[in-house]
């Protein structure tokens, strides 16, 4: 396809819902006009009616200054062949043109009703085929026609249309030493046709941070495909906040009690008793507390595992279907739990560091800790929209690793993936109070925090691929 606004051709995508062939690739209808679907972008666009062009020329003083094409084609197709219907619309003929509310004049060079190759990858030769304008070498990965349907259908069982879309949009965008590069990660990736090998890379880097840079994007598509391996599942769309929270995260966690009417044990103020044990006042009003007994199904290991909780959090959000291990003596779970950071690297593989509470402290002159403080502390390391591990300590004794996330919407909330309760949360979100604020109003972390406390953002790190065992 051509525009006369754009400074390079793009490709066509007929959907393989088309079930209509004529030499082999599926035959169009005026309605595959819709943009980043069926039409690929045309370089930059040249026309002042598009406004990011309008504003960059502005901008210039007044010179030219085209911008990367986002057509705008809500109008089907003019000149289809009205007396040939394909899925009840006309037939899109070489002919046709489609008008772009930009100004631009869309028309097709080609119709690319080839004998071999297809859509997507359209053969140049006896051994190289190309993706867009990203060749391969190795035509044999690409699957031959078995019968007079098109290869793609067999080529995209796994690179859906959509994909393919906005693989070809990425593509476009690289130079040829990234394009080089990209190869050389696809290399890594066990089978499957190239086709699909550089949809996963794209789909890969399109996850990335926006803040990532092109290497640091290929290390992520590294790291990811090595997270595969020793993982043996394969990364899948980002996921939600409550599809990676509401308990997926740690599913076999159990409380240690359960209610039970006729339960040997109470429950008073927080605590459980024998009923000889029970404090003096609390004989008195014996009858009006709830009776409890213990779970058969705790598992202590489960209950004890926050750093791996934590962890597994942001590697579902990343799209990895993962659940923590249980916490027991001697196992990487256990020492994760003294030192929940040391499993996240930069991409540039160093080891990422966190903000430590104590030398916040210092940098702002505070001695003791108060709610407040925490609040500030929270508010300035995690001014960034991400996801964040906290490593603390309970006012009470013990410590804990969760997880603090700035949303879209600019609030920070708290996300306990550890155990999910559904009375202070229907999403997963928590009020920064719950972490911070016990039922008499003090505060639940200690006010001198010593060296291992911190904060880290995780959603731009690596997991190092060496703590995959932490995950079932």
């Amino acid at each position: 396809m051509r525009c006369t606004m754009g400074t390079s051709t793009a490709r066509l995508t007929v959907l393989p819902s088309r079930t209509v062939n004529l030499t082999g690739p599926p035959m169009a209808n005026i309605s595959d006009h819709k943009s980043m679907v069926n039409l690929a972008p045309f370089g930059l666009c040249r026309s002042l009616g598009y406004p990011a062009t309008a504003s960059a020329t502005a901008a210039n003083h007044g010179h030219l200054t085209p911008m990367p094409c986002a057509h705008n084609t809500p109008i089907p197709w003019m000149g289809g062949k009205m007396d040939y219907l394909i899925k009840g619309q006309p037939a899109l003929l070489k002919s046709c043109k489609c008008q772009c509310m930009w100004g631009g004049t869309i028309s097709l060079v080609t119709d690319g009703q080839v004998s071999e190759g297809t859509q997507y990858v359209q053969k140049k030769g006896k051994t190289d085929y190309t993706f867009g304008d990203f060749e391969f070498g190795d035509a044999e990965s690409v699957q031959p026609n078995t019968d007079t349907q098109s290869s793609e259908t067999t080529i995209l069982k796994k690179a859906t249309p959509v994909d393919v879309s906005k693989t070809t949009v990425w593509v476009q965008s690289l130079s040829q030493e990234q394009k080089s590069a990209v190869k050389d990660v696809m290399k890594l990736i066990p089978g499957e046709t190239d086709v699909n090998k550089l949809v996963k890379v794209a789909k890969m880097v399109l996850d990335c941070p926006k803040s990532f840079s092109f290497e640091d994007k290929m290390a992520a598509v590294k790291n990811n495909v090595e997270l595969e391996k020793r993982l043996n599942i394969q990364k899948g769309n980002k996921m939600s906040i409550a599809q990676a929270d509401k308990q997926n995260a740690n599913p076999n966690y159990t409380y240690e009690y359960i209610s039970a009417p006729d339960g040997d044990l109470y429950y008073y103020e927080g605590k459980v008793y024998l009923e000889s044990d029970l404090p003096e006042n609390a004989r008195a009003i014996k009858d009006s507390l709830t009776r409890c007994k213990r779970n058969p199904d705790y598992k202590r290991e489960y209950t004890v595992n926050c750093a791996t909780c934590s962890a597994a959090y942001a590697l579902r959000l990343m799209g990895f279907d993962v659940k923590a291990k249980g916490n027991v003596a001697g196992s990487l779970n256990n020492d994760v739990s003294y030192h929940p950071f040391d499993m996240w690297n930069n991409a540039d593989g160093t080891k990422a560091k966190p903000i430590r509470t104590e030398k916040w402290m210092k940098d702002n002159n505070i001695e003791s800790m108060t709610i407040e403080d925490y609040k500030k502390y929270f508010d300035e390391t995690c001014a960034e929209e991400g996801v964040y591990t906290i490593a603390l300590r309970w006012n009470g004794g013990g410590g804990h690793a969760t997880i603090l996330q700035r949303d879209k919407d600019g609030k920070l909330y708290y996300i306990e993936p550890q155990v999910y309760n559904s009375g202070k949360t229907q999403d997963g979100r928590r009020s920064i109070d719950d972490l911070l604020i016990s039922s008499d109003g003090n505060l639940k972390l200690v006010a001198q925090p010593s060296g291992e406390e911190g904060i880290l953002r995780v959603d731009d790190k690596l997991l190092n691929p060496d703590y995959a065992s932490l995950f079932d």
